[in-house]
């Protein structure tokens, strides 16, 4: 997964403007990538710039197209697949975004 997608946070523990209550950036991952099942405490938002995607939480799975809005809750299981092409959105975490994810 770390060779298939890439991210640039702007406010976070260890980006330009520090928070440990408030992450947000960017992220881009490549065509045809699973991001495997994984929950953590942070409230996590994710808005859909390019590229469309299969989300599934919670046991749910949806197509979510650009202008999608993503919203997993603390601790809820969610993974994600790309289709052909490259996604890229706008994430914000919340809450506790200082610890780690749990990989399911």
């Amino acid at each position: 997964l770390e060779d298939r997608m890439a991210w640039a946070e702007l406010i976070g523990p260890k980006a330009p403007i520090v928070s440990n209550a408030v992450g947000f950036g960017l992220t881009l991952i490549g065509p045809r990538t699973y991001y495997r099942p994984h929950r953590h405490p942070a409230v996590e938002l994710y808005v859909v710039i390019a590229g469309t995607a299969l989300w599934t939480a919670d046991g749910v799975t949806a197509l979510r197209p650009p202008g999608s809005f993503v919203l997993h809750p603390e601790n809820v299981v969610h993974a994600m697949q790309t289709k052909d092409e490259p996604l890229l959105a706008v994430y914000s975490w919340t809450g506790d975004i200082v610890s780690p994810s749990v990989w399911e």
